[in-house]
């Protein structure tokens, strides 16, 4: 991306748009108090990407393992299961205030850890005893002969003798890492139902499910969900829909899309339609990506999400009345909170007080030991230093598992600038989650007010060098 786009994004935080052709007609609607609601449809365009892991794919798999008496108990009761060589019973909660009602049922949960997870989500369990309520996704995952066989329960009415086998060559589960191409894969209708506030709510979605061993969710394994016999059998679900909306605010017009099961675990990305970049760099475009109960700034001032429907039809933006003066964030043209920092020798500081206040610029570099594209970014960090030091803070934040392995790897490789340790294990509270760091290495700009002028990944740097270059740094 451009430095031009880059000044154009800073621009648009701020809220100093020029006039937006195409405002959107009837889709969203504002009340006396300012606040939005934003009508929602669902598409299978590709304008806005997701984040795979938790929002678009999730795995299918066997409870046979984990939980045998639920697993048993549901495998005696389905209908419609066909003849196979073998199979698994597979499944995914979609709400997991039903998935606990049945892990109590069978003896897996006491009363007292049932109420903890569910009681804000179900108001009256007698309702979860209906046959015809299902909170999830089931399907069977079996073999015969050289195919593996995928029967889904489209519609969610606990037989499978109304639902169309999808087939697949037996070695296919095998045949990828991470995720996909799903382009021959069919796109099933797929209806679940969600229990809220003693209502149910039944949605309607676009998936696709397929066999995959080979997953990025090596836990299951790792924690005794699945053994290697019940993995064989485990299947991908992919959201291939997703939702989407339009709305203004003083002329500028943006476009919503939200993905996710349910309300309170959902991807929302707000983004206004005078910037463009690739649909796949979902680096980036976590500038416009936020979660339920996020504080949002626009041009007029600051927004609360404020949930989302239950059909998922509606987006509610709450206005503000106070606007702070300092707004703290994550996203180009927030604010850096002044996190407590550990440095490598173990103390305890706060980031502004390691700053250099005759500096205009920081640069906080996200990454560890144990990320190969961090360490190849190494040599570039360190032109990127030599060059501007003079002008610019440089903090490494490293996310791992020792910090001696981190010092030895500073120290060899002569890495002379600001360097901290965060616990892999134990990363709640700290700059990471606060700036919500999900890949690596991520690359923050900041200015002189600690405000985010840049947010990249390791193809960044070259942007970095760009923008620095373009305001007069003094090279070292």
């Amino acid at each position: 991306m451009s430095l031009k786009n880059q000044i154009v994004i800073i621009i648009l935080v701020f809220g100093l748009f020029l006039g937006c052709k195409n405002k959107p007609q009837n889709d969203y609607s504002f009340n006396k108090e300012g606040d939005i609601e934003i009508n929602l449809n669902s598409t299978l365009d590709e304008e806005i990407q997701f984040e795979s892991l938790n929002y678009s794919d999730f795995p299918v798999y066997s409870l046979s393992t984990r939980y045998p008496k639920l697993y048993n108990n549901t495998k005696a009761n389905i209908p419609g299961i066909p003849k196979l060589d073998s199979f698994q019973v597979v499944s995914r909660t979609l709400q997991w205030g039903g998935h606990s009602f049945e892990l109590y049922k069978s003896g897996y949960l006491s009363l007292g850890e049932f109420l903890e997870r569910s009681e804000y989500l179900l108001a009256d369990t007698l309702a979860l005893e209906k046959p015809s309520v299902y909170y999830g996704i089931n399907a069977i995952s079996g073999f015969i002969g050289d195919k593996q066989v995928v029967l889904i329960d489209a519609n969610s009415n606990g037989d499978f003798s109304d639902d169309v086998p999808i087939e697949f060559n037996k070695d296919f589960r095998y045949s990828h890492e991470g995720f996909p191409d799903l382009i021959d894969v069919p796109i099933v209708n797929f209806n679940y139902r969600i229990y809220l506030n003693n209502k149910h709510f039944d949605i309607d979605r676009k998936i696709q499910l397929y066999p995959h061993v080979n997953h990025p969710h090596a836990y299951l394994v790792q924690n005794g969900t699945l053994d290697n016999l019940t993995n064989e059998y485990t299947l991908m679900l992919h959201l291939k829909d997703y939702r989407k909306g339009r709305f203004s605010i003083n002329n500028v017009t943006y476009t919503v899309g939200l993905q996710g099961i349910y309300n309170n675990d959902l991807s929302i990305v707000i983004k206004p339609d005078t910037i463009v970049y690739e649909k796949d760099d979902l680096e980036f475009q976590r500038n416009f990506t936020f979660r339920a109960t996020d504080t949002i700034e626009f041009p007029d001032g600051l927004y609360k999400l404020d949930g989302v429907s239950t059909g998922l039809n509606t987006l509610y933006l709450k206005k503000l009345p106070d606007v702070p003066d300092s707004f703290f964030g994550h996203r180009i043209g927030t604010t850096v909170a002044d996190y407590e920092i550990k440095l490598l020798d173990q103390k305890n500081v706060k980031l502004y007080n390691i700053l250099g206040k005759d500096k205009k610029f920081t640069l906080l570099d996200f990454w560890g030991t144990w990320c190969a594209p961090c360490k190849e970014l190494t040599p570039e960090l360190k032109r990127i230093h030599n060059k501007y030091s003079e002008n610019l803070n440089f903090l490494s934040i490293a996310l791992d598992t020792d910090v001696n392995e981190v010092k030895e790897y500073v120290k060899k490789n002569k890495m002379d600038w600001h360097h901290a340790f965060v616990d892999r294990s134990n990363r709640n509270g700290s700059i990471v989650m606060g700036m919500r760091i999900q890949s690596y290495p991520t690359l923050v700009l900041l200015d002189e007010n600690n405000k985010v002028i840049f947010r990249g990944g390791s193809s960044s740097l070259n942007e970095i060098d760009e923008i620095l270059s373009s305001n007069q740094v003094l090279a070292k």
